[in-house]
């Protein structure tokens, strides 16, 4: 029962705040009209991509992109938690290593969560100033890690749960 509340919880944290993202997100187009998304930034090629695509916002965009970032941080409560729990239904349904395996892989949510609010502390300071720095090798792996290790672990949690459902 706990369970169930948990994943109810978390779930409609993650979907409530992904609305008001998607919401936000409909405010950000380039100066020259074209719009964009919060994965164009954090998906950016090099730094100075990234940092022209900060000139290319007006402030009222740019304030747009960090009251998206802020809604962020409360979608990291609901997303990772929440990917943690599927990987411990998995684990229900295995015994010894596999199932050592499946609740690893929910302690191991730990690794996105502190690297999406690296992200985004990363993105908020160079929104305020017109460098990156080195930082930015170490944004680029963090952004890669982050993607792989949630949604591969989610992915294969969620199609071990469905396989075991029949």
């Amino acid at each position: 029962m706990c369970m169930k509340i948990a994943y109810i919880i978390t779930a409609s944290v993650t979907l409530l705040s992904a609305m008001v993202m998607s919401f936000i997100a409909g405010d950000f187009y380039f100066t020259d009209g074209h719009h964009f998304s919060i994965l164009d930034i954090e998906l950016a090629k090099s730094q100075h991509e990234l940092l022209n695509m900060f000139a290319a916002m007006h402030a009222d965009v740019q304030e747009s992109v960090r009251h998206h970032l802020h809604v962020d941080y409360v979608f990291m409560l609901g997303c990772y938690p929440f990917v943690a729990l599927v990987c411990l239904a998995a684990a229900k349904h295995f015994s010894g290593l596999w199932k050592k395996a499946f609740t690893a892989l929910a302690f191991v949510q730990i690794l996105p969560f502190a690297f999406d609010i690296t992200e985004n502390i990363l993105l908020e300071r160079w929104l305020s100033c017109a460098s990156c720095g080195l930082e930015f090798s170490v944004f680029r792996i963090m952004v890669i890690a982050k993607f792989s290790i949630a949604l591969g672990t989610y992915l294969v949690c969620s199609l071990l749960l469905v396989y075991n459902s029949f």
